[in-house]
């Protein structure tokens, strides 16, 4: 699937290539199926979609523009509520190499592996944290 310029350069902004682009399998989403997948009418004009290798059905999206949630929090990704946080495997890792890092985000991971450092993510971290008062 294609992306849009938009979203080409979001990706390249974070210092991907277009091979790397392409392995990981990011996508535009078409606008009609924008409130579709959030689930309400959100002023969101395009998102990508972020696919989690090996995890059917698991996709994570990038927002354009950002939207705040009701405490004015800016929200940039979005993943499917109650769906648990999942480690994302860029194309490349290598599971039996010795040292593996760890890294929040799937731009991250991607880049690291691109760069020869065997790395993974968890995407969307806040969706699980818990504040502490």
């Amino acid at each position: 699937m294609a992306l849009a310029p938009l979203h080409l350069q979001d990706l390249k902004k974070s210092g991907l290539s277009d091979e790397a682009i392409a392995a990981a399998g990011f996508y535009s989403v078409p606008p009609r199926d924008i409130n579709k997948i959030i689930g309400f009418k959100a002023p969101v004009e395009s998102m990508f979609a972020i696919p989690y290798p090996g995890i059917a059905d698991f996709k994570r999206y990038k927002l354009f523009p950002a939207i705040s949630d009701k405490d004015g929090h800016s929200i940039k990704y979005f993943q499917q509520k109650g769906t648990p946080p999942r480690l994302f495997v860029p194309p490349g890792f290598d599971c039996t190499a010795p040292l593996w890092r760890i890294t929040e985000g799937e731009k991250k991971a991607l880049k690291g592996t691109e760069e020869s450092i065997n790395v993974i993510a968890l995407g969307g971290i806040w969706n699980f944290a818990v504040k502490n008062n």
